[in-house]
């Protein structure tokens, strides 16, 4: 462990003697990174929900401003889709209530190219993911401080609403964990154990069902990507490890709220006669048929920006990204929104000691997942998540700071 601070700390001083002013300018975004990571889920869902899209504009300009004194910018066709989104948005709203469009949409698909631009190059990706999964931490520890009470006494039902929105914490949780199993596991951070275990467990307190059942999936496809077939048995043991592990934790009595949800949503789902019916998952399954209903009215560009809330019976979104954009911007505003995530289930041509294929396919995994389970139109964490994904697409080596690396490895195996 010492001998990789000391080498860190030796490439981060040769890096700063080499341009100390770019050295600054990477610092300061990589932190407002953090501080971004800290906000989303700290303010999105309360009354101050305007202040981390402020935020937002102000990294976007900062990261602009790096842009055009270090680099280029670049174009793509995950790039060019995501633009002619917002096309489709601007044509559909035209076509049905051009009042319902929303600035949100349209600041957050900025800010994913513009972190894009800053993270798929000169090795900014390591050090971006470094930084989102701090800023989440500090969620983390933030979140602790609030329900500390509850959490210490076991006295709770769900926790997270004092956030706004406890679905949405959990996939955020979810998000630390993805990544901290990539820092733990890949990178042997393994100081990092602690607060990856307490995203798991802070997820459960949330009592969302979507973050119980895409645990399950993710942790077993994790265990899949590592061990592989050749290593079948290695993988059986531990994905059934896993799952023990999971329904352990699901029969504590601080997970009651969670168990019992979960109970109640299968017994609606399997037609079992108990007095526990879950009616939320009742009316998501009403929503998506009324979803595809107002769809074929409008199949081309939609109801338009709020679409299904306005013409539908549940004043309300769908909870459903694929109905929500048939029914709000048609096959149209479907294609454009779905070819980025398709484009990016492709293998890296570099970078393959990292792996970081195994966090991009998971992170994809975990986005095709809340396709059918959540609602990704106007979710900052997606808009987030998409620049890092985008990035490992692309992500282009610094051969200096490669040789930089290599003679630093050379001069510790010397002593």
């Amino acid at each position: 462990m010492m001998k990789k601070i000391n080498s860190f700390l030796l490439m981060e001083k040769e890096l700063f003697n080499i341009d100390k002013t770019k050295y600054i300018f990477e610092a300061i975004i990589y932190i407002s990174i953090l501080i971004l990571s800290f906000m989303l889920p700290s303010f999105s869902y309360t009354s101050l929900h305007n202040l981390p899209l402020l935020f937002v504009g102000l990294v976007c300009i900062l990261i602009i401003a790096y842009l055009f004194k270090y680099k280029t910018f670049s174009m793509n066709k995950c790039i060019s889709c995501m633009i002619l989104f917002l096309l489709v948005i601007i044509i559909s709203s035209m076509l049905n209530d051009i009042s319902q469009i929303k600035k949100t949409e349209f600041l957050l698909i900025i800010m994913c190219i513009i972190l894009y631009e800053f993270i798929s190059s000169n090795n900014h990706l390591i050090r971006s993911i470094y930084a989102l999964y701090f800023g989440l931490t500090l969620f983390l520890i933030y979140f602790f401080i609030i329900y500390h009470k509850e959490i210490l006494s076991l006295d709770f039902d769900r926790l997270g609403s004092l956030f706004g929105n406890v679905n949405a914490i959990g996939e955020y949780f979810m998000v630390g964990y993805l990544f901290g199993l990539y820092l733990v596991i890949i990178r042997k951070n393994f100081l990092l154990v602690i607060p990856t275990g307490i995203f798991i467990i802070f997820g459960f307190l949330t009592g969302s069902k979507s973050f119980f059942l895409s645990l399950l999936l993710l942790s077993v496809c994790f265990i899949v990507m590592i061990f592989g077939r050749k290593k079948w048995y290695i993988s059986l043991i531990s994905i059934v490890s896993v799952i023990i592990v999971i329904l352990v934790l699901l029969n504590l009595p601080m997970f009651a709220t969670m168990k019992k949800r979960i109970i109640s949503m299968l017994n609606t789902l399997l037609g079992n006669n108990s007095s526990y019916v879950d009616m939320s998952t009742v009316e998501r399954y009403n929503m998506i048929f009324e979803a595809f209903y107002l769809f074929t009215f409008k199949p081309v560009f939609g109801w338009g920006t709020n679409g299904f809330a306005i013409n539908g019976s549940y004043a309300t979104y769908s909870h459903t990204t694929i109905t929500e954009l048939l029914c709000d911007f048609g096959l149209a505003g479907f294609a454009l929104f779905i070819i980025p995530i398709i484009c990016s289930f492709n293998r890296p041509k570099s970078s393959a000691g990292e792996k970081q294929w195994i966090l991009k396919y998971l992170l994809l995994i975990y986005i095709c997942w809340l396709l059918f389970f959540g609602v990704l139109l106007g979710d900052k964490l997606y808009y987030l998540i998409m620049a890092y994904i985008l990035s490992m697409n692309n992500n282009k080596i610094d051969n200096h700071k490669k040789i930089l690396e290599e003679d630093l490895k050379n001069e510790s195996q010397s002593f």
